[in-house]
């Protein structure tokens, strides 16, 4: 008997950020539309044998096919935060779970899903999905707005002022996708399908 088949199919609103997304297995193949702009969100594909980060462009418009070699689709193998600082490469056991500084500080407000930083780089430092700690609390970052700004999926139990911050990676097998590849606005409804 063959290796199992492994396939993911969904269907997201994406933020217009980096973003990851969690499948359960490594994929071999992952093809990305964008429903919401059809005109020039295209098709992006990747498949084993491609360098990570690259990616085969299709434009909806032209049907113009292109390959990008940077800021592509990235496979990693889970228990890792993707980086685009991150080296090249499927992510390895190497690179995985320490618990990496945010920034200089960070404020938050009781009551409060808001992040506020002092010397952060929110939009290097973090992806959205990524679990953060801040004051001992344990969140899911769920919109990063600039280098000082980010929310988390639930607001803060206890306010914090000027303290810091611990992120912590706890991911499953997935692909990684830097907004450049796909050209995602904000909400753009994005299919992705994949199998392994």
């Amino acid at each position: 008997m063959g290796a199992p088949v492994h396939f993911f199919a969904k269907q997201l609103s994406a933020f217009a950020a980096d973003f990851l997304v969690e499948m359960g297995f490594v994929p071999r193949y992952v093809k990305i539309q964008n429903y919401t702009d059809l005109t020039n969100g295209g098709v992006h594909e990747w498949h084993e044998g491609m360098t990570q980060d690259y990616a085969l462009y299709t434009a909806s418009s032209s049907g113009i096919q292109t390959l990008l070699t940077s800021n592509g689709i990235r496979t990693f193998a889970g228990d890792v935060v993707p980086s685009t600082h991150a080296t090249t490469g499927e992510f390895t056991q190497a690179e995985l779970s320490i618990a990496l500084t945010v920034g200089t500080s960070i404020t938050v407000a009781a009551g409060s899903n808001l992040m506020t930083g002092i010397g952060t780089a929110f939009e290097a430092e973090l992806i959205v999905g990524d679990e953060i700690i801040v004051n001992g609390e344990r969140h899911i970052v769920e919109t990063i707005t600039s280098a000082t700004v980010a929310y988390t999926q639930k607001a803060f139990a206890a306010a914090a002022v000027a303290t810091s911050a611990t992120r912590v990676s706890q991911h499953e097998p997935g692909i990684y996708v830097p907004v450049e590849a796909t050209k995602i606005a904000d909400n753009d409804v994005l299919y992705i399908v994949a199998w392994a």
